[in-house]
Order: C-alpha cells, then sequence, then structure tokens
C-alpha cells in the first residue's frame, strides 16, 4: 500500500474517532444537563406542608406544588408520580401549543431548551384536565433509567402481579387522581388518539380488545380487573428498544378522584 494512501486512511479514522468522541461527550454533558434541569423543578415542586383541612376531611394533599412550576412553564397541565418499587417517575407533565408543534416536547424539556430527554408529554387532542375516556402520555424510554424507561420493569411477571408496583397518581389544578395498572403489553406503534377515537364506546372497547390480544412474554394483563369502555384510562407509551414497530403501553384505569385540599 502506498505511504499516501495509508496517510490517508489514517486521516479519515482518526476524524472518524474524534468525531465520535464529541459526539459521546455532548450526548453526556447533554444527559448531565437534563438530570440538573428536571433536579431543580422537582425542587421547586415539593409541596409545601400544611395543616390539615379543619372541613370534613374529603379534600387530600397534593403531591407538588404545581403552580410554581406553571410560574416556569404555562405548557405544564399536570405532575404524574408512580410509588412502584424503584420508579423515578415524579415528573410535570407538558402539553405543548399549536404553534409549538404537536411533539415538541420530544425533544425540549420543560425550559423549553434543545433536550436530549425531552419531557414527559400529553398531545394536544388530549384534555389537559385528564377528562378524557383515554388520556395518552408520552416518555422517553431513557438508557439512564429516566423519563417512562421505568415501565419496563413490567415486563417482570413478579413485579406486575404486585400491586403495590401499580399504582400511579396524577395532579391537576384542583384534583388529585388515583389510577391503578391493568395492562402492560407491547403494542403497536399506530397513534392511539388517531386510531381510536375514545368519544365513542364501540372505539374504546376496541382498545380494550386489542389489548387484551397482546400475548408476548413481556405482555402483561391483570384479567381479574373488569375494565369496560366506560372506565377511564390513563395510557403510558414509551419505546421499545431495537424496533420502531412497537410501544411499551401500560394502561391504568382511573380509580378515585379527590379535590385538593
Amino acid at each position: 500500500m502506498k505511504k499516501g494512501v495509508k496517510t490517508a486512511i489514517v486521516i479519515c479514522l482518526t476524524a472518524v474517532l474524534v468525531i465520535g468522541l464529541v459526539w459521546i461527550v455532548r450526548y453526556y454533558a447533554g444527559l448531565k444537563h437534563d438530570e440538573d434541569t428536571m433536579a431543580e423543578v422537582q425542587e421547586t415542586a415539593k409541596p409545601v406542608e400544611t395543616e390539615p383541612a379543619a372541613e370534613t376531611g374529603t379534600s387530600v394533599a397534593a403531591i407538588a406544588d404545581l403552580a410554581s412550576v406553571q410560574e416556569k412553564n404555562s405548557d405544564v397541565v399536570a405532575w404524574i408520580k408512580w410509588t412502584g418499587e424503584g420508579s423515578v417517575i415524579d415528573y410535570p407533565v407538558c402539553q405543548s401549543t399549536p404553534d409549538e408543534g404537536e411533539d415538541y416536547y420530544l425533544d425540549h424539556d420543560i425550559e423549553k431548551a434543545d433536550s436530549i430527554s425531552g419531557a414527559i408529554y400529553m398531545q394536544q387532542v388530549d384534555a389537559p384536565d385528564f377528562s378524557d375516556y383515554i388520556t395518552v402520555l408520552y416518555g422517553h424510554n431513557m438508557r439512564n433509567g429516566s423519563m417512562f424507561k421505568g415501565l419496563h420493569n413490567f415486563y417482570d411477571q413478579t413485579y406486575f402481579d404486585n400491586e403495590e408496583n401499580r399504582t400511579f397518581l396524577v395532579q391537576t389544578a384542583d384534583k388529585l387522581l388515583t389510577y391503578k395498572v391493568y395492562a402492560a403489553v407491547r403494542f403497536g406503534n399506530d397513534l392511539i388518539p388517531g386510531k381510536y377515537n375514545d368519544t365513542v364506546p364501540e372505539a374504546r372497547s376496541q382498545f380494550l380488545s386489542d389489548i387484551a390480544a397482546c400475548r408476548d412474554m413481556t405482555s402483561h394483563i391483570d384479567t381479574s380487573m373488569n375494565v369496560t369502555e366506560e372506565d377511564k384510562l390513563l395510557v403510558m407509551s414509551t419505546c421499545v428498544a431495537n424496533t420502531h414497530d412497537y410501544r411499551y403501553v401500560v394502561v391504568a384505569v382511573l380509580q378515585d378522584e379527590e379535590p385538593l385540599s
């Protein structure tokens, strides 16, 4: 091999290595920025402890100081917290404006900065007060365990069967919603709000039928729960590694709705 060719190969390989190293540094620097930003938001959102309400005791304490977070970003419509073992899901929920675009928070954090992790978000078709029969939230399957990565804990049948792992709390401006997980399945990649018109009972029934039809080793369903088209559902959707054909979908059923104290 001629000396000039060898030199060109060395230069090309060196350039590839440098570019790769730069990408790795930027990626992990981006992750660190996302982690620091979310830690600040979670600190801001810590609810102020107050004396118990003197009335009937029918109201409940907030899980987040939502108003303080909304001062930073008015796109924040709720807060979601998962009480399952090992969970880090304790995040604001965003809904973009038409000017921002439907999936704005796929690659923006709640400070509206470019972000690898994005934010937990709902699309514009869903009611921000979670009053729809099917409300869908999206979050990345992050390798560092953040965002909706933890949903994949439900791959394990034993983890799924433990009911203590299956409670999700959602706080809106004036109420606290409690959900119980009904199913965790590998589902098709169709856009759920686009495929199922949840204003129509037949479409809601079809969604439940399609969920029940999921039968691979990572899909688990609590058949003891009598879920119907009258139930309000919280659907959490995240990626499945190494495929674009499926999403991992966790379906939870509304159990309780209480006003905030």
